[in-house]
């Protein structure tokens, strides 16, 4: 903080959202538009994510067999984390009240890559991993709301 005071009347002008669209009233009503503009918000984040964590959109070659096979290994790769991903949501939920970041998930999924590798290799080992990221899942991969963010 720098110090500066914060106005009354801007702090109520920061509360509204502002949303332009050129869909007709008769497709889109406007109770409608902020829903629609949430689903719009989360298919962003996703490919987001999919592109800085995943690296969905880098290639090392240009033969198109290379780029097919490196391309499904990583629509494989993600399909893989978004079911863990979603299993870990579902267990952290019924337990702790609490929902899970997919940034946050695919992040910890980029640092421990290898671990998972070697954990799908084995049941057992997939069991223990699966177990200890529903441990730490409520505190490390929590989902900050806007009210919750400082």
């Amino acid at each position: 903080s720098t110090g500066n005071k914060v106005s009354d009347k801007f702090k109520a002008r920061a509360r509204l959202n502002i949303m332009v669209t050129n869909v007709p009233a008769e497709i889109l009503k406007g109770k409608d538009i902020r829903k629609v503009y949430s689903l719009r918000r989360q298919i962003e984040l996703i490919f987001k994510t999919w592109k800085s964590l995943v690296t969905i959109d880098e290639f090392n070659t240009k033969k198109i067999h290379r780029f097919e096979c490196q391309l499904y290994g990583k629509l494989i790769w993600i399909i893989l984390n978004l079911t863990i991903f979603n299993w870990l949501q579902n267990q952290v939920l019924q337990k702790n009240n609490v929902l899970c970041s997919v940034w946050k998930y695919f992040r910890l999924i980029q640092n421990i890559s290898d671990h998972l590798i070697n954990a799908l290799k084995s049941h057992k080992e997939l069991i223990i991993l699966l177990d200890q990221l529903k441990e730490f899942a409520p505190k490390i991969l929590y989902l900050e709301t806007k009210t919750s963010l400082k």
